[in-house]
């Protein structure tokens, strides 16, 4: 049911390439990831398989709802809503619209900001 193959009309294959978390100070602090971090998405369901947006793991607790498609003219929006003892949710926006192959993504999980690029 959470399938995800090779990337193509239907999947994007993404790269983080920089981390920010936000101080007690409420100052961003940014980084590059400690490791390889790469997630693919199902651009039909919002499935996504990796670090650190994965929300297929537990999915009687997860709510996977694809906002927009994305276009010529707008991003592509899938947000991750994981109930448990605490609530907590996941957002990634991809740049459908951009006239690059690769289209840059920003998406909040696990209180650190990431963005990349995914293909």
């Amino acid at each position: 049911m959470w399938q995800i193959s090779i990337a193509g009309p239907y999947e994007y294959q993404c790269s983080v390439q920089q981390v920010a978390e936000v101080d007690a100070a409420g100052k961003m602090k940014t980084s590059k990831p400690s490791s390889q971090l790469n997630f693919a998405v199902n651009r039909k369901t919002g499935a996504i398989i990796g670090a650190p947006f994965s929300n297929t793991v537990s999915i009687s607790t997860t709510s996977i709802q694809v906002l927009d498609y994305g276009s010529k003219d707008q991003a592509f929006k899938v947000l991750s809503v994981y109930k448990g003892a605490f609530t907590t949710v996941d957002y990634l926006v991809v740049e459908e619209f951009s006239d690059s192959q690769e289209k840059p993504f920003r998406g909040i999980a696990m209180s650190s900001i990431y963005t990349g690029t995914c293909k």
